[in-house]
């Protein structure tokens, strides 16, 4: 029979407690849970008997460890005998190196991606000097902590036993005591277990606020992550509340910070203060019930956020007011509170990208020193219209200019053949036959469509350009033995139509077309086609613009807020920030937020910060590269064939 007993790494590490000298083991320890304690790898020493002001947060703990021995002395020039690990070392302070890949990861013939583009420019974070020999944080259990100092360690005056005790705490952090067990002797000392970052704020517990800020995580998952790890009861929900609005100030003045210097990035690589950007808006929840949305704009160039804002239709505050909402008294509270109130948006959710992006391009020039001249967005939205009508750029004499979105642009030939589809479902064609149908026009048939007019549109310079080639998907699809149709098929033996190939080899004899879209089915589209090859709309789509940022960073913004939870404003508000600072400086961002909280950053924090930058370089330069694409492309249609062979009869209704 196997044997199934228990050989863990605690049970098999973990030695048994050392015998009394009377032969007796000691009493069994009561546990009073773990604590946050911040490591220093120099000897620590006992603070001086002048401790800081109690914190207002702080509650009194009556807990007393007293010490059973008497030999050895605590002294500050006595070496510590629990053994630190060796601080990582901390980067190079005087040439801190770009988050760039080695070149052998990524060869510099290949293509640029977005995000080298973007880090290149960013120098490392470095370790201030009074932080490279700390070695930050770690848990341990507080009574196996307190126990092992007290059996260790006695009185530097009388050398008699010491007692710690934990005199205040206040969420993961604690003040302790030290006193001589002789009470003639008076010796008595206290330390913190963490920083003070202010006279009333402890560094472990706004890094922790952060932390969980940082995951999307909110007051109720800190409670129960302290429960769990039977940490001390955590910080009040006020206490919390005052952490988040320093947060948000931070991640703000950081974020602005970013968005004004890639503005300026932006300007100088157009070589003019007149710049092209791409604008997007999302919505916290699916649809239009939305309380909160966020509209970003993103330079073409550098890749980089510009500007941002968060539209909200709630206000707690408002919400909760019970007096009447009308007459002086209800005016002059509503005066009083408009600096704290958090609604900024009147209207339906579906209206915040269209009254956002108008606010955006009114303060360009005073916020960023910039005109946006050319925005690209989706041609399926009144926001160009609305931006177009505000005027924002009269007195400059400067009209707004539309570019088009190539990738809306593509899913609109799609969402226009399916509605085609469906609109003559049940009528007969010219062939007496209806639309869809095998040998048809099929869903497949029109994602096919949809896909090589885009690349039509991506491929070409010009208006004249796109207009043969989108012609050319066309006749192409409807030709036929009978009637071929490839006069807009490019030619030559390197063309991509099999029948221009013939013509050039001389073998069209042999030529035998496979079966297209019948004629009649393409004729009942030539209208969508003739849409969608206007000049007006193929002028817009000249440059292949995409939207495709802007979708990256409504990602990041909503991992940081997610939208299955409920949050408020200010949350959201932090998670838009770090989400822009993310996309604009990878993780090195946060660096700077903790810094301006008034934390400094140790090694393992900014080692952590450069290797997480340098890995997503890596993979992005492995993603950007031509063959790599290829790759992906060439096995997602490897492995769909395999897929389809797979398939038998096995599951047949009524065929067994």
């Amino acid at each position: 029979m196997a044997d199934t007993t228990d050989t863990s790494e605690s049970d098999s590490e973990a030695p048994q407690a050392p015998k009394r000298q009377s032969g007796k083991r000691p009493k069994k320890r009561h546990f009073h849970g773990n604590r946050h304690t911040k490591a220093k790898s120099q000897d620590a020493a006992v603070p001086s008997t002048s401790a800081a002001q109690e914190p207002s947060e702080e509650v009194q703990v009556g807990r007393t460890t007293r010490s059973s021995s008497r030999m050895r002395a605590l002294t500050s020039e006595q070496p510590s005998r629990v053994r630190t690990p060796t601080p990582t070392p901390t980067p190079t302070q005087a040439e801190p190196e770009p988050c760039t890949p080695s070149t052998s990861a990524a060869p510099t013939t290949s293509p640029d991606s977005a995000s080298r583009r973007k880090l290149r420019t960013s120098l490392n974070p470095v370790v201030v000097e009074e932080r490279k020999e700390w070695s930050g944080f770690r848990v341990v259990d507080i009574d196996l902590f307190l126990r092992a100092i007290e059996n260790n360690c006695v009185c530097k005056v009388c050398f008699n036993s010491v007692v710690i005790t934990e005199t205040s705490q206040a969420g993961w952090s604690s003040k302790y005591t030290v006193k001589c067990s002789n009470t003639k002797c008076g010796f008595e000392d206290s330390f913190r277990s963490s920083e003070m970052i202010s006279d009333r704020i402890s560094e472990v517990n706004r890094r922790s606020v952060y932390a969980f800020k940082s995951l999307g995580l909110g007051y109720s998952s800190f409670k129960e992550f302290n429960a769990l790890m039977d940490f001390p009861k955590p910080i009040a929900h006020t206490t919390f509340d005052r952490a988040i609005d320093s947060i948000s100030e931070a991640s703000t003045k950081v974020a602005e910070d970013s968005m004004t210097q890639a503005a300026a990035e932006e300007a100088t690589a157009t070589g003019k203060q007149n710049i092209t950007v791409s604008g997007d808006g999302s919505w916290q929840k699916r649809g239009f019930s939305s309380l909160f949305g966020v509209v970003t704009l993103i330079g073409l160039l550098t890749g980089k956020v510009i500007d941002f804002l968060v539209l909200s239709l709630l206000c707690k505050v408002c919400d909760a007011y019970k007096g009447e909402k009308e007459g002086p008294e209800f005016e002059e509270w509503q005066e009083q509170h408009a600096s704290e109130c958090t609604k900024n948006h009147e209207g339906s959710s579906g209206k915040m990208e269209v009254d956002g992006m108008v606010q955006l391009f009114k303060r360009s020039e005073e916020r960023r020193g910039v005109i946006y001249e050319n925005y690209i967005g989706d041609g399926d939205s009144k926001t160009y219209k609305a931006i177009a009508e505000s005027d924002p750029y009269k007195e400059k004499k400067v009209a707004v200019k539309k570019r088009e979105c190539t990738a809306h642009v593509q899913k609109r030939m799609g969402t226009r053949l399916r509605n085609l589809k469906k609109e003559l479902s049940g009528k007969k064609l010219s062939d007496g036959k209806s639309i869809s149908g095998k040998g048809r026009l099929t869903d497949k048939m029109i994602n096919q469509i949809s896909e090589y007019y885009g690349k039509a549109i991506r491929s070409s310079k010009t208006v004249a350009e796109m207009k043969n080639k989108v012609w050319a998907i066309y006749y192409h699809m409807s030709s036929s033995d009978a009637k071929p149709t490839h006069q807009f098929c490019p030619k030559g033996e390197d063309s991509w139509c099999k029948y221009q190939r013939a013509v050039t080899a001389k073998t069209l004899k042999k030529f035998k077309h496979k079966q297209g879209v019948p004629l009649a089915c393409m004729e009942a589209c030539k209208k969508v086609f003739s849409d969608l090859t206007s000049d007006e709309l193929l002028e817009r789509c000249i440059g292949g613009y995409t939207q495709n940022p802007n979708e990256s960073v409504n990602n990041l913004v909503w991992l940081g807020c997610p939208k299955v939870r409920f949050f408020g404003k200010k949350t959201v508000d932090i998670a838009a920030a770090e989400g822009i600072l993310q996309f604009n400086d990878g993780c090195r961002s946060k660096i700077k937020v903790l810094r301006e909280m008034g934390v400094q950053p140790g090694n393992s924090c900014i080692n952590w910060a450069i290797t997480e930058d340098k890995s997503r370089v890596l993979q992005a330069q492995i993603r950007a590269k031509a063959a790599t694409k290829e790759a992906r492309v060439a096995h997602l249609k490897k492995k769909k064939l395999l897929e389809q062979q797979k398939e038998d009869d096995s599951y047949v209704p009524g065929g067994h």
